[in-house]
């Protein structure tokens, strides 16, 4: 298990800061997943295009870190998924 790293943290945390920052300036609304995902559920004109590259970036972004960028492996901290699942809603 990797030890937790308190500069890759503030690194994440400055760059979710940074590219809601970018979203709120450029589309004039607040990244949040949950109305994004709604929006494509129920999608209205204009409103499709701009979800779908958030959520691929935020997902890219993820899989570029953990699989791509040659940082390491990401800490596991020993919870069973349904727990994490569970944990999520």
């Amino acid at each position: 298990m990797a030890e937790f790293n308190w500069m890759t943290a503030l690194i994440g945390g400055i760059l979710i800061g940074i590219s809601s920052t970018i979203m709120l300036a450029w589309n004039g609304r607040i990244a949040g997943i949950s109305g994004m995902v709604h929006g494509l559920v129920t999608p209205a004109a204009g409103e499709v295009t701009w979800r779908w590259i958030f959520l691929v970036g935020l997902i890219g972004g993820g899989a570029l870190y953990e699989f791509g960028a040659g940082f390491g492996r990401t800490p596991q901290l020993g919870f069973m998924p349904l727990a994490m699942i569970i944990g999520g809603l």
